[in-house]
């Protein structure tokens, strides 16, 4: 996939970080090769070289410490929050951010999150839609994996529908959701301001939320398969391989 790499506005970059997580208690510190993962997504960010200003959202003062060792920038915010939306709205809302108005909140459980996928939900502001993201090509494997969303696409290139669960009767057939969202500033906040769902809580889906209310999510699709992000112990495990220094025999 193609996609111009120079934007009018320069954006924010927001990853957030909550402490809690039910699949995996204090994940954003959980080590992969002894680094943690918070750590390593964001210096992943920072290597994107996208121009624009990167820092952590966080509710805990241990993400704060990680974050900050690594040279990191971070902001605290609420623990109240049920979305990384919601959190990254809150620092968009700081006067000292007022200056932005393209935001890009890349979650901070996305290890594998390539340039183009960050890219490419930007471009989809540049579109005329006020929220974009991005998806790849889903293995056969994944289909029945909850933990993998998947999106389907129209013609136009707006999501069609976000589930757990693969249906199998779109064409063309439904991607992997990546975990990415660009906003517009007034997107953003449109976003916080929705009432949440049904669907969004049964699914544990955010994204449903600004959908079911009809607004026009843009989706940047690779034609390549990414890693999903860390979501279970399983994939921390797989990530240690996937990243373990490769050994040479003398």
């Amino acid at each position: 996939m193609k996609v111009l790499l120079i934007f009018a506005v320069h954006p924010l970059i927001v990853i957030p970080a909550r402490f809690g997580s039910t699949r995996i208690p204090g994940k954003p510190l959980s080590k992969i090769n002894d680094a943690p993962l918070i750590t390593l997504v964001s210096r992943r960010v920072l290597e994107y070289g996208l121009d624009s200003d990167v820092l952590v959202a966080t509710d805990d003062s241990r993400i704060e410490a990680a974050v900050a060792q690594a040279g990191i920038r971070s902001v605290r915010t609420s623990a109240k929050h049920n979305s990384g939306t919601e959190r990254v709205a809150e620092v968009v809302s700081r006067p000292e951010f007022s200056q932005f108005e393209r935001i890009l909140n890349i979650q901070g459980d996305q290890l594998f999150l390539p340039k183009q996928a960050a890219v490419g939900a930007l471009a989809q502001l540049e579109g005329g839609v006020s929220v974009g993201t991005a998806a790849a090509l889903l293995l056969k494997q994944h289909e029945s994996d909850r933990n993998r969303v998947k999106v389907a696409v129209d013609d136009a290139g707006l999501a069609r529908s976000f589930s757990r669960e693969y249906s199998g009767r779109y064409d063309p057939p439904e991607f992997l959701h990546l975990g990415v969202y660009a906003y517009t500033r007034a997107g953003l906040l449109e976003w916080v301001t929705l009432p949440p769902t049904r669907a969004e809580v049964e699914e544990g889906l955010e994204q449903l939320r600004p959908f079911l209310n009809g607004i026009p999510i843009g989706v940047a699709v690779l034609d390549e398969f990414v890693e999903a992000g860390i979501d279970t112990p399983t994939d921390v495990a797989s990530a240690q391989q996937s990243l373990a220094p490769t050994r040479t025999s003398a």
